[in-house]
């Protein structure tokens, strides 16, 4: 049982052996929890619909803005790379050299199929 049940629940019995004022204001802070948890559970499972997990999305749901967006991306063998959206819709590879960056288009056997942005630099 989660912990918001189990709060919930001892609300529920403290509601029965306490005074008539009390009993009322523990039975509404009961009823708020569990339609706030009710709330949540609710957007936890539409985010996790549109979400592969982990923060990933998927193209199909939502591209990433063209060109000014740099962006990891997983593909359909699993793999994790550094991308950029293109205007067409369709991601390049950035390789970084020491001394070039180089771009190539993902196999067709391969393609894109959720991004993420990337995190926020370290700041120790």
């Amino acid at each position: 049982m989660s912990m918001i049940s189990e709060q919930v629940k001892e609300l529920r019995i403290a509601a029965v052996y306490k005074e008539h004022s009390l009993k009322i204001l523990l039975e509404q802070a009961a009823n708020t929890i569990e339609a706030l948890s009710a709330k949540l559970a609710a957007a936890n499972m539409e985010r996790s619909d549109r979400y592969y997990g982990c923060g990933w999305i998927s193209v199909e749901d939502r591209l990433p803005e063209s060109y000014t967006e740099i962006v990891l991306v997983c593909l359909k063998n699993g793999a994790v790379s550094v991308a950029i959206n293109t205007t067409d819709g369709n991601f390049v590879n950035m390789m970084v050299g020491a001394s070039r960056q180089k771009f190539r288009s993902f196999p067709e056997h391969n393609p894109v199929i959720a991004w993420q942005p990337l995190p926020e630099p370290y700041c120790p």
